[in-house]
């Protein structure tokens, strides 16, 4: 398709990926709209962004109609697992019925992609195919949803799902107030014992992947599912190399029984409305594999632009912002 005549949409593009996003999708060139609650971090271009709840079926319509889009990448999303209950998730699955829905009636889509998450398979879990769900928590279920109703709207030949990994970098939501910040304290407890093996997406190498998929010829990717993130990596290697480059030293490594003790303390905590850094939640993330099949991902979309050591550097830098 001519530069000119392609129309990029945009849900969700003011969050933690879409501020990665976003500049990208200005390189690939031609008109380019962001429907989302909030202006994005970076400050919108004149008539880029476009204020919407995706819940609101109609005002979403009179949005999406207008602009009528060739290529639609859907991230607006609430993605944490604060709770258990899928109706806190309606941006998930009411918002995601509405986008699709409006989408499915656009004369001249070309590509829909829809952002899932990891979190539809639980870890450890098989992944035999595609349609295998296993969610691990409501947010999960809530992604499965947006997925089954995505299969069931769109033709085969215009979606593609994606669903990312771990996703950390510059402007992550909680981990400049959470994780760096309790490591770069000194504060932070690996657990010993044999490593844990989990995969991650550096912000800026999962921004990239998911424009692959929006761009790529429509017998490479259309009808398919593709986990998005960097190569596996051990937990303790990703820490370290944090612990690294903001305290100059190693991580402290201590027994998981201990760290399984503090980790009861602090549910406790929470159920008194104290904030602690470590639950039992938090502990089993720090002890509990969590593999998803990248090959296929780097075999289509390919590898990320940005290296492991790099992607340490510019996190650290803008941490060291806040």
């Amino acid at each position: 398709m001519p530069e000119t005549e392609r129309r990029v949409l945009v849900t969700g593009g003011s969050g933690f990926i879409g501020a990665h996003l976003l500049p990208l999708l200005r390189d690939w060139g031609g008109r380019l709209l962001n429907v989302d609650l909030r202006a994005p971090v970076t400050g919108p271009a004149i008539g880029e962004w476009a204020e919407c709840d995706i819940r609101d079926r109609s005002a979403l319509a009179d949005v999406v109609t207008g602009f009528d889009p060739t290529h639609v990448l859907h991230l607006a999303a609430r993605t944490d697992t604060d709770s258990d209950d899928l109706a806190a998730y309606t941006s998930n699955t009411v918002g995601a019925a509405a986008v699709v829905e409006v989408c499915r009636d656009l004369p001249h889509l070309e590509r829909f992609v829809f952002v899932s998450t990891q979190f539809v398979i639980r870890p450890g879990g098989d992944i035999p195919d595609s349609l295998h769900f296993d969610p691990h928590t409501a947010y999960g279920e809530s992604k499965m949803l947006g997925e089954l109703l995505t299969r069931a709207a769109l033709p085969e030949s215009s979606w593609v799902i994606v669903r990312p990994t771990n996703v950390w970098g510059p402007h992550h939501p909680r981990y400049g107030q959470e994780f760096l910040k309790v490591l770069a304290s000194g504060r932070y407890l690996h657990p010993g014992g044999g490593d844990t093996i989990r995969t991650y997406g550096y912000v800026e190498n999962v921004a990239y992947q998911m424009l692959q998929s929006a761009r790529l010829p429509v017998e490479s990717v259309a009808g398919q599912v593709f986990y998005l993130g960097d190569p596996p990596i051990e937990l303790r290697q990703w820490t370290q190399a944090f612990s690294r480059e903001l305290r100059g030293s190693d991580v402290r490594v201590v027994p998981r029984s201990v760290l399984r003790g503090i980790a009861v303390v602090g549910d406790g905590l929470k159920l008194a409305g104290v904030r602690f850094p470590l639950t039992t939640s938090r502990y089993r993330s720090m002890t509990e594999d969590y593999l998803t099949p990248i090959d296929q991902t780097e075999a289509v979309l390919g590898r990320g632009p940005v290296s492991f050591d790099e992607g340490i550097r510019r996190t650290s830098e803008w941490f060291r912002t806040l």
